[in-house]
């Protein structure tokens, strides 16, 4: 594997971890969780469960799918009024665009991480065991820190997540946009902390499977 393979997979578990666990996340069952808990905030404006679930699951099918935005813009309540505004779809786009973006970029880099991995194991290498535990070790440290900041200042982090990714102020939106109401801050909160709390098990789990013989 050389020195060159152990770094790109020290440098790439972090990511690799995140994006598997993102794209778990990005589904119907995730929403009926978070609708479901006592502790999310109701919907001040109107929509119940149902229609959270209805709608929220929409917007989950469009941005892991190939529809077009058109199955946003042609979303309608049952009085037949649009569930979201030109701006909200806009910023819909954009969010299934970058995600594509970056399940392209976790799928190169898994193969990359494949082939260092498969080539230390066919050499008959423990390469593959110390690369491995060690990118878990970073990947731990690192969500940590993330996790810590995230806990003391949830909208600092939330809004410097989307400066990365989003223009300007095209994901800021009212309390009384619909993308808020099936959206609302709580679910984000408890997202961040669904994701980080699983790739830390996922990191100590490794690290002790990996752990070095006595």
């Amino acid at each position: 594997m050389g020195k060159i393979g152990k770094f790109v997979i020290f440098i790439s578990m972090p990511f690799i971890l995140l994006m598997f666990f993102v794209n778990l996340m990005m589904s119907t069952a995730f929403l009926r969780l978070e609708y479901g808990v006592p502790w999310f905030p109701k919907d001040s404006y109107g929509f119940n469960q149902t229609d959270r679930l209805n709608f929220g699951s929409t917007v989950i099918d469009y941005i892991t799918s190939s529809a077009d935005r058109s199955l946003l813009d042609d979303l309608r309540d049952q009085n037949g009024y649009p569930i979201f505004i030109a701006r909200e779809v806009d910023h819909l786009v954009d969010v299934k665009n970058v995600l594509i973006s970056l399940n392209q970029a976790y799928l190169v880099v898994t193969i990359i991480a494949v082939f260092f991995l498969s080539s230390s194991v066919f050499r008959k290498s423990d390469e593959w065991r110390t690369a491995l535990r060690g990118g878990a070790i970073f990947t731990l440290l690192l969500l940590v820190a993330i996790g810590a900041f995230a806990m003391t200042s949830f909208w600092t982090f939330f809004e410097k997540f989307h400066a990365i990714f989003f223009e300007g102020d095209s994901w800021i939106f009212y309390n009384t946009d619909a993308i808020i109401r099936l959206f609302p801050l709580r679910l984000w909160q408890d997202a961040v902390l669904y994701l980080v709390g699983a790739v830390i098990l996922t990191c100590l789990g490794i690290i002790f499977w990996l752990k070095p013989k006595s």
